[in-house]
């Protein structure tokens, strides 16, 4: 049977646009073309391993996208990112066509030297001054004032029992909720044990705020009123930059909606044993979205 010209056309056109939709669940949109070359991401993470002090040697390999990470979820960075391995020494995550590197583990297995008992032992915020700086994550981008520090699990005494730090991430001063960097070094050493940066939204496309404060309480409690819900907001929003979700709009869920994050008022309102919030765009006064049992001072 001979086809016709036009029909064929369609048929080809048909079979590329089914080839695309597969490609893009394979990726689920993802970024796959790569703007650096092996070499060039390996390149980034030896010198951040030397900038830190813990330089690697050998060979290493580089995979590109990041293995390991499903592709219909939500990636702990919003940019596709390059896995830099070298055997027996640690594994970081280089973001493709940029210097910056979101993700140490140290796989050695051995704790380093003991650190001189005369000199001080660093601070957390001089911690995290000299991995931005050797990360590539600029200093702007994390909340140093909302940097707290923890002893991780480990044997007691230990050299190599963790020391656990997390600062929030921030937009011009506003603070990310649920987004932060988080390190841990070895106590007795120093060494960096691993270093993850969890941002897996783009920074918002503004910080406009024409809704105040006290508007956007009204609106939560008008909203809160019109669903009848017993609670109200009694106390002030605090600005924070939040990626929307469906919660409080037509009864979604919290799932973060990718890809996307906006400068919000968070109103709490508390009752049950629990808080919850609303979150009201501090540009359009459009509720969107909301969290339940989270602290009064995220």
């Amino acid at each position: 049977m001979r086809v016709r010209p036009g029909l064929a056309r369609l048929l080809i056109a048909c079979a590329a646009l089914a080839a695309s939709v597969a490609a893009y669940r394979l990726t689920a949109g993802r970024t796959v073309r790569k703007h650096s070359t092996a070499a060039q991401a390996i390149l980034v993470a030896t010198n951040f391993c030397k900038a830190i002090g813990q330089p690697v040697t050998g060979a290493a390999i580089a995979r590109f996208p990041v293995p390991d990470e499903p592709p219909d979820g939500q990636q702990p960075y919003y940019l596709p990112r390059w896995q830099i391995v070298f055997p027996g020494q640690a594994t970081l995550h280089v973001v493709d066509g940029a210097s910056i590197v979101t993700y140490f583990q140290n796989t050695s297995g051995k704790p380093g030297p003991p650190r001189d008992p005369h000199s001080p032992t660093p601070t957390a915020m001089q911690v995290f001054s000299k991995l931005l700086t050797a990360s590539g994550i600029a200093a702007s981008e994390i909340d140093v004032h909302r940097c707290g520090a923890n002893y991780g699990d480990g044997p007691a005494g230990h050299n190599a029992q963790p020391w656990e730090m997390e600062a929030s991430r921030a937009y011009n001063g506003i603070d990310y909720a649920n987004q932060s960097v988080t390190v841990a070094t070895e106590t007795g050493s120093g060494n960096l044990q691993w270093f993850v940066v969890n941002f897996p939204s783009p920074p918002p496309a503004s910080s406009a705020q024409t809704i105040t404060s006290a508007q956007a309480m009204a609106l939560a409690n008008t909203a809160l009123q019109t669903a009848g819900e017993s609670r109200r907001v009694h106390t002030a929003p605090v600005l924070c930059v939040v990626q929307p979700n469906t919660r409080r709009i037509l009864g979604g869920g919290v799932q973060p909606i990718p890809g996307v994050s906006k400068v919000v008022w968070c109103c709490d309102y508390s009752g049950a044993g629990h808080n919850s919030q609303i979150w009201i765009d501090a540009a359009t006064g459009e509720r969107v979205g909301g969290d339940d049992a989270v602290s009064s001072n995220n």
